[in-house]
């Protein structure tokens, strides 16, 4: 059995909008990430800014939820673009 280390964790509000939005930083210590698409629009990430529909890694339909964590973490920023401005993406970040 494997021991995870503690983590703190840092959750911010994202304002959904059809324009490209920072919705993390870079950060190297990252150790895990969650996104959740709290929006009636789809929400397109991106590791570019500007963020595009073209450009983006990943479509999240609305009240998806995204978790990278241990092999699958990035540290890369993250920008996102909805297809409509209303709602917002909720982003938790553990380092």
């Amino acid at each position: 059995v494997a021991t995870v280390a503690a983590r703190t964790h840092i959750t911010t509000s994202v304002t959904g909008t059809a324009s490209s939005s920072l919705l993390l930083a870079f950060n190297a210590n990252r150790k895990g990430l969650m996104l959740s698409n709290v929006s009636s629009s789809k929400l397109y990430l991106s590791f570019s800014n500007p963020a595009t529909v073209a450009n983006s890694f990943m479509e999240m339909q609305p009240g998806s939820f995204l978790l990278l964590d241990q092999q699958l973490i990035v540290t890369n920023a993250i920008y996102g673009i909805w297809s409509n401005a209303n709602g917002a993406a909720q982003a938790t970040e553990f380092v």
